[in-house]
């Protein structure tokens, strides 16, 4: 592999608000690993307009320069977003292949699949019979690869989400009954529900509000134990949800395997979410969090007017190892960078 060059086409948080997200952030998660590891590789987006229908401009005006890159390198290491999956990357693929390039793809987002369900027949096989015909073909969540292998058969991993490890050891804490969330704020993460919830609550339970505002989701006239603390950068994430005892994600977007529950995890923090997309493959329901139903306010305040200090460590110490036998950069990359060396 140090004699191969490797070619690596995706995307990452550029200077817009928008660009932040959590495809963004997992896709410059694997480059900066592979930097570090000291592995050749040249870094292309294909996306760096982030308002609506700025990926048809992005598309078409990156189209020939990646073609080019592709054409220069060894391996081709895609990692790319649903509306990539089904429009530009099949030409890649062919491309690729018609010059012996090894192609490793990465398709994120837990959504796929419903995109793909819209498809006429015959695009579907068009997409399935190149861009799943890479030499592997790495997807976040297990149902996705349950759902294409019914389809074709093709060399997948599973490639979930992952941040490298903060701790060593975990090390219990106090519950104090301080919550986040730290996400989009946008009406499918659950932002109006988990509003209501903590209005109704007791003023004990304080919850911090972060992320970037999207949709008309009224954050004036709070409850005082409610505060919006404004948008986090990604490098000030960790040391933030360090600061609280429960993250909420009270979601009912179809979600992958959100990466700040990943971050959670990583620090042993308790989590509350729902049952959306693929985040049951991640949270396992009063093990290492607790999951409730979606869209349900009453569900939020149960949640946490159930939580105590015995069942709150029990949590805690779960969730860090689960995320040490599942999520650690260390181990999950290794996938990816078993595939550069076949």
């Amino acid at each position: 592999m140090k004699n191969k060059s490797i070619l690596f086409i995706g995307l990452v948080p550029g200077e817009s608000k928008e660009s932040i997200g959590g495809i963004t952030v997992f896709c410059k998660n694997i480059l900066n690993f592979l930097k570090n590891e000291g592995i050749n590789v040249t870094f292309i987006s294909f996306r760096k307009r982030f308002f609506y229908g700025g990926q048809l401009i992005d598309f078409s005006f990156s189209f020939f320069p990646i073609l080019i890159k592709i054409f220069k390198h060894d391996i081709i290491s895609i990692h790319a977003t649903r509306d990539f999956t089904v429009t530009v990357a099949p030409l890649y693929c062919i491309f690729a292949k018609l010059l012996g390039k090894k192609v490793v793809y990465q398709a994120f987002a837990g959504s796929l699949y419903q995109l793909f369900d819209k498809l006429p027949n015959f695009y579907q096989k068009f997409v399935l019979h190149t861009v799943f015909k890479s030499d592997a073909v790495l997807l976040e969540t297990k149902h996705h690869i349950d759902y294409f292998k019914a389809k074709i058969n093709a060399n997948y991993i599973w490639f979930p989400n992952m941040r490298n490890a903060i701790k060593e050891e975990f090390t219990p804490t106090s519950y104090e009954k301080k919550f986040c969330f730290i996400s989009r704020i946008v009406a499918d993460k659950g932002i109006n529900e988990l509003v209501a919830a903590f209005t109704n609550l007791p003023k004990e339970y304080t919850l911090d509000i972060y992320g970037h505002i999207e949709d008309n989701t009224n954050l004036s006239n709070l409850s005082s134990n409610i505060k919006y603390k404004g948008i986090l950068p990604p490098e000030k994430v960790i040391d933030t949800l360090d600061q609280y005892n429960v993250l909420v994600l009270p979601t009912y977007h179809l979600e992958g395997h959100p990466g700040i529950i990943i971050e959670a995890l990583s620090l042993g923090k308790y989590c509350i979410s729902t049952y959306s997309g693929g985040i049951p493959e991640i949270i396992d329901n009063n093990e290492n969090g607790i999951l409730i139903k979606m869209r349900d306010v009453t569900a939020i305040e149960t949640a946490v007017l159930n939580i105590n200090q015995g069942d709150y460590s029990r949590i805690c110490q779960n969730a860090y190892e689960s995320f040490n036998n599942n999520f650690r950069s260390d181990t999950v990359m290794q996938k990816l960078i078993s595939q550069y060396e076949l």
